[in-house]
């Protein structure tokens, strides 16, 4: 599948607001909305749209702490098998693989610096 100058414009529109509905990105874009639908449709069977998810006021729910800790693991050999397990930890909201000096990127929040 091509990722065209309408997917993007679809893409675009979705991150800026995951709830927008078909009818008004067909609006927006001058499109129906029959296409628009199948387009997103598409775009999720193939991966290039992977979930929706809600943006939280962390601090409304007392996560005042907000941490980004670069790491080394002991045994890099099975990254993939410890990412997983750091992002089962409590208060772990994401974990990226990267390159360079450090392997992990962990963003975390908690109530205070102790927790």
């Amino acid at each position: 599948m091509k990722i065209d100058n309408i997917n993007k414009q679809i893409i675009f529109l979705l991150q800026k607001d995951a709830r927008i509905t078909y009818k008004e990105i067909a609006a927006e874009l001058k499109r129906s909305e029959t296409t628009i639908r199948d387009r997103i449709k598409a775009m999720e069977r193939v991966g290039f749209i992977q979930g929706y998810t809600a943006l939280i006021d962390k601090t409304a729910l007392g996560l005042n702490f907000f941490a980004m800790i670069l790491a080394n693991p002991v045994s890099s050999s099975d990254l993939d098998s410890i990412t997983e397990k750091v992002k089962k930890v409590k208060n772990v909201l994401r974990v990226y693989q990267i390159s360079g000096n450090k392997r992990l990127a962990i963003f975390m929040v908690a109530p205070s610096y102790k927790d």
